[in-house]
């Protein structure tokens, strides 16, 4: 294992960033071009190109493909890689058309469990238990590979999709919640979760310098969709199930929210002199925060992000211990 890490990771990292990077401008100059831009609802009068998440397919999907070829030496389960990928690629084919088409909402959130079917093929197999703490884990038998995987793709798809829309939150939280799964699938020796896991961090980080507080780019549903999927499929294929989950505890409480508002409400705050200020009737854990007090954009996200690394470094040392 210690020879995998120094040899193959270094180029998987530097892969995964480096084809992010410059897809993220070419996605920059040419969606200026072909007039595909959104305004900014959090700043005046800005028009900002949007799909930049193809960005994170992009450099996601390289790192894993990186592994495939320069891993064939070491004991790599290359089927479930593949899968991912697929996983991966599709889920970006639907946040495209999702971007393009404007979907309605009851059309769109059912299009990512399409994305899972590769990874519940492989699934289908022997290995169907779910670790839980305290316990052995639970054998869902092939209730795991129809239900649990469609389920966790297609949920944390529309989870990282429904929390969004302030700039360098998508990619910032897929990054902080990608290598904390990374580290812990390197506890579990699970290196197939260790690729996909890195192979996201390395794309969001490279996408996040144009994305961060004031974006230049947007990641559209294709980057939301992508960044969702990929962490789905590496908690799948490292039995990281209930980790996963632990970190995910933002989109639940963004679920419940915007459940109550029967997922009417809008993410972003009221924009007074640069200050975000919430509604009266928060529609979104976006708002609440905002009521602790008025702030910048830029602030707002770094709460989330300073959330999300306490909350996971909770859960790495509950999950070492």
């Amino acid at each position: 294992m210690s020879e995998i890490i120094w040899w193959l990771l270094p180029f998987i990292l530097a892969g995964s960033f480096l084809t992010a990077l410059i897809t993220t401008k070419f996605v920059i100059f040419n969606s200026k071009r072909a007039n595909i831009v959104g305004t900014d609802k959090n700043k005046v009068g800005e028009l900002v190109p949007e799909m930049g998440g193809i960005a994170v397919v992009a450099g996601t999907s390289l790192g894993i493909l990186i592994a495939i070829a320069l891993g064939f030496n070491f004991k790599i389960d290359i089927q479930v890689l593949l899968a991912a990928i697929s996983t991966v690629v599709i889920m970006g084919i639907l946040g495209i058309i999702d971007d393009l088409y404007s979907l309605k909402q009851k059309i769109k959130a059912p299009i990512p469990f399409i994305a899972a079917i590769p990874l519940s093929a492989v699934r289908a197999g022997p290995t169907r238990t779910v670790s839980l703490p305290f316990l052995d884990g639970i054998n869902f038998g092939s209730f795991y590979p129809l239900v649990i995987v469609p389920l966790g793709v297609g949920g944390a798809s529309n989870a990282f999709n429904m929390l969004a829309g302030l700039n360098g939150l998508e990619a910032g939280m897929g990054a902080i919640i990608s290598l904390a799964i990374f580290i812990a699938a390197f506890m579990k020796g699970s290196f197939e979760a260790m690729i996909i896991s890195l192979s996201l961090f390395s794309a969001c980080i490279a996408f996040l310098i144009y994305n961060k507080f004031p974006a230049k780019v947007f990641p559209g549903d294709v980057g939301t969709y992508t960044i969702g999927g990929t962490i789905a499929c590496a908690v799948i294929v490292g039995n990281l199930e209930f980790f996963g989950l632990v970190l995910f505890a933002p989109y639940f409480l963004e679920f419940l929210i915007k459940a109550r508002n029967r997922f009417r409400g809008q993410n972003y705050g009221e924009l007074k002199n640069g200050i975000l200020h919430s509604p009266k009737k928060p529609e979104s854990l976006t708002h609440y925060v905002m009521k602790l007090a008025p702030m910048s954009e830029g602030k707002v996200v770094a709460v989330f992000w300073i959330f999300e690394i306490a909350l996971s470094t909770i859960a790495l040392l509950f999950f070492v211990y």
